[in-house]
């Protein structure tokens, strides 16, 4: 009888503990799950790694093709592709812009991925960008014949040349390795959301430093530059809990700073030179009315934008 009685006190015991484990491992969020269980990254308790079903995904894949064709019509039909210079700018900025658009997307529309298996992704994407990017500036310097009697090291960091791109987006790629570091690091992990912050601050600098040729081109950068920050700053503070918010940030951003090459904002504005060949009343007020024009113009971008997210919104 005494060995039965000690028999039930262990079981309920143990009962009473088990019971006590699983209410913990429910209340607990995707940021305090052990790391030590986790096979391949990914906790026992979330086993998903699709982002998405097969499906989804050719619905996420048909919605891009749609949107680059539009913008890259819009483009042509703007005569960006007339001008080798031009060219360039909308391939620089439509890696960049894809890049926002696909980290958007993500946190947009992710509902499998727990908030580790996300920040995973965004830290291998942010990685990628600022080698792909390097890479790329790398490129320029090895082809483009203007470079031939350049140094290579004063072409990657003097600011006359590559430097500041180069200095931003190795900047971009650390804040990867630092997402990546973080979040297996207990007493580090709210340094993988905010990371982001490091990365609307980088590109504020950027913005800051870059010329525009026109009212159109600052206020498209300046406007992409206040969607990453605003997203940095939700990331931030917020946590897994403003993924969402986040993605549609980026969504905007992406937008923005596509629509922002100097292709567009110039062809879009040509004739709109602040009345150098005006009296000064006229000269003023078609100052005015060129940069009553450029705002017109980013309005109308964001409002493309948000109604592509409402799209994205009833499809997922």
């Amino acid at each position: 009888q005494a060995c039965g009685s000690l028999a039930i006190r262990m079981a309920v015991i143990v009962g009473h503990r088990n019971c006590e484990d699983d209410c913990l491992c429910e209340e607990m969020s995707d940021e305090a799950l052990p790391a030590s269980p986790r096979k391949n990254g990914i906790h026992p308790l979330h086993t998903s790694m699709i982002w998405c079903t097969k499906a989804e995904l050719k619905v996420h894949v048909l919605c891009i093709a749609v949107l680059w064709a539009i913008v890259t019509a819009v483009a042509a039909s703007n005569g960006v592709f007339n001008s080798i210079g031009h060219t360039r700018q909308y391939l620089g900025h439509l890696l960049p812009s894809f890049i926002a658009l696909l980290l958007g997307i993500t946190n947009l529309c992710t509902h499998k991925w727990t908030s580790d298996q996300n920040c995973l992704f965004e830290a291998v994407v942010l990685c990628l960008l600022g080698a792909v990017w390097l890479l790329a500036i790398i490129g320029v310097k090895i082809f483009n014949s203007d470079y031939n009697d350049t140094p290579f090291l004063t072409y990657m960091l003097s600011m006359k040349f590559e430097g500041m791109h180069s200095s931003a987006f190795f900047f971009v790629g650390l804040c990867g390795v630092i997402m990546l570091v973080s979040r297996r690091k207990e007493p580090y992990r709210r340094l993988k959301h905010w990371a982001w912050i490091y990365v609307g601050f980088i590109i504020f600098l950027l913005i800051y430093a870059h010329d525009q040729p026109n009212d159109l081109g600052l206020y498209m950068h300046w406007n992409f530059c206040f969607w990453v920050v605003l997203g940095g700053i939700i990331r931030g503070f917020l946590g897994e809990k403003g993924h969402k918010e986040f993605g549609m940030c980026y969504f905007m951003a992406a937008a923005m700073l596509f629509g922002g090459q100097d292709g567009l904002t110039i062809s879009l504005t040509e004739g709109d030179h602040h009345g150098s060949h005006h009296g000064s009343d006229q000269g003023s007020h078609h100052a005015s009315h060129s940069k009553h024009s450029a705002m017109g113009y980013v309005i109308a971008w964001n409002a493309s934008a948000m109604t592509v997210i409402l799209v994205y919104m009833s499809l997922f």
